[in-house]
């Protein structure tokens, strides 16, 4: 049985949810929720409740179609105990979004999908022709000033090594 061997592309998002210091943001279109990160549930039990206030059709796949696309960290996917103030990044991030495009590398297929509530109208037609119309933008890219990093080489090898050892364990 094949497994990974799935790509997600995501557009037009309507929501998202992220670690933020010790609270969970989530936010859906104009609606933004802080909540706090509640003591004696897991990571999985906290998503599930934020999930759950949407209902999706049921597909047959084996590979997500909710529409979520994002990270757990290796603690909170684990469902860990986890100091949120500790990181400097997210332990949970997430994105939803209205459309997503699921590339299937092992048959070589793809697979659209569209997210919306109940009363509104699709816009899947749209799509399907933007996609199909092989139209590009080409927009102009330049740096402003000289590039530059946030540390040094040293510090970027004691950072992929702590990497390293952190997803050995």
């Amino acid at each position: 049985k094949r497994n990974n061997s799935y790509s997600y592309v995501g557009f037009d998002r309507m929501g998202y949810i992220k670690s933020v210091k010790d609270k969970i943001e989530f936010r859906f279109e104009q609606d933004k929720e802080i909540l706090e990160y509640p003591k004696g549930k897991t990571v999985s039990e906290i998503l599930k409740s934020i999930f759950d206030r949407f209902e999706f059709d049921e597909y047959d796949f084996p590979f997500s179609t909710n529409g979520f696309l994002g990270y757990l960290s290796y603690e909170a996917a684990l469902n860990y105990d986890i100091n949120f103030e500790e990181s400097e990044f997210p332990q949970i991030n997430y994105q939803f979004y209205r459309n997503f495009l699921v590339f299937d590398h092992f048959t070589d297929e793809i697979h659209l999908f569209e997210r919306k509530r109940k009363k509104e109208e699709g816009k899947m037609e749209e799509t399907l022709h933007l996609l199909k119309s092989g139209k590009t933008s080409d927009l102009p890219f330049s740096t402003v000033g000289n590039e530059k990093i946030d540390m040094t080489d040293a510090e970027f090898l004691a950072k992929t090594n702590q990497a390293l050892h952190h997803c050995a364990r």
